[in-house]
């Protein structure tokens, strides 16, 4: 009965006692569990599997659609270019030419990855 530890970060309700309304927070202990938690980064791999799968042939094209599923919203210009650009960042870091970035798993992974850690993603109004 022991509540997930990841979920504990984003004040899940205790379980046995109704909570008709949940406080808001942003807390460090929030931003690292995003960035570390290996729940995260299993699901971050997992979208990044998904993206490969799709067929997109234009990392912008990938990037617009990972904006809609996740933001529910199309990217402005300014994000774009940044993502366009970390896409390729991304692929020099994990050794990829421009040739086989469309098919790496690990560039993938790390735009969804930074996308996750986006304040409008883990923020609800």
């Amino acid at each position: 009965m022991e509540q997930p530890a990841f979920l504990r970060a984003f004040n899940l309700p205790g379980g046995k006692v109704v909570e008709g309304r949940r406080g808001s927070s942003s807390t460090v202990e929030q931003s690292l569990a995003m960035l570390n938690d290996p729940l995260v980064l299993m699901l971050a791999d997992h979208w990044a599997g998904q993206l490969i799968n799709d067929g997109a042939e234009a990392s912008d094209v990938r990037i617009r659609t990972m904006f809609f599923q996740a933001l529910s919203r199309e990217p402005g210009n300014v994000e774009l270019n940044r993502f366009v650009d970390s896409v390729a960042a991304f692929g020099r870091l994990h050794g990829q030419d421009v040739s086989g970035l469309m098919s790496s798993r690990e560039t993938w992974r790390e735009v969804a990855h930074t996308i996750f850690n986006l304040q409008e993603f883990r923020f609800i109004p």
